[in-house]
C-alpha cells in the first residue's frame, strides 16, 4: 500500500537504443493516464515518485479519493503509448491511500 505523498521507487529496464522515458499512473484500471514525468533519462532505470503527484509537485490522484488501485506505465518517448512494443504496464495493481482516516465527532 501507498500513501499519498510518501515517496515510492519506480523501476525499469531499458533498450540501449532509448533514451528517455514516459512516466505515467492510472487511477481507472488503465482507462485513462496521468504524467508522472514526461521525460527522463532511460538509463537511470528509476525514478523516486511522491505518490499522487506529478514531478512538478502537482496533484495527480482523483479529487475526493481515500484509496484508488493505480498501475504504472514507462513508455519510450520517441514513440506513441499506445504503441505495445515501446511502453510496459505494471503487471499488477498497487493500492493507493490517501493517508486521511475518517474522523468520528465525540
Amino acid at each position: 500500500t501507498l500513501i499519498v505523498g510518501s515517496t515510492y521507487n519506480i523501476q525499469w529496464l531499458a533498450a540501449a537504443a532509448v533514451t528517455n522515458v514516459k512516466i505515467e499512473v492510472s487511477y481507472d484500471n488503465k482507462g485513462t493516464w496521468k504524467t508522472i514525468n514526461s521525460s527522463t533519462a532511460a538509463s537511470a532505470g528509476s525514478y523516486t515518485w511522491t505518490v499522487g503527484h506529478d514531478s512538478g509537485g502537482g496533484d495527480i490522484m482523483p479529487t475526493n479519493e481515500k484509496n484508488a488501485q493505480c498501475y504504472v506505465r514507462i513508455s519510450d518517448t520517441a514513440y506513441s503509448t499506445t504503441n505495445a512494443r515501446t511502453n510496459d504496464v505494471s503487471d499488477a495493481a498497487l493500492t493507493v491511500e490517501s493517508g486521511i482516516s475518517n474522523i468520528v465527532p465525540l
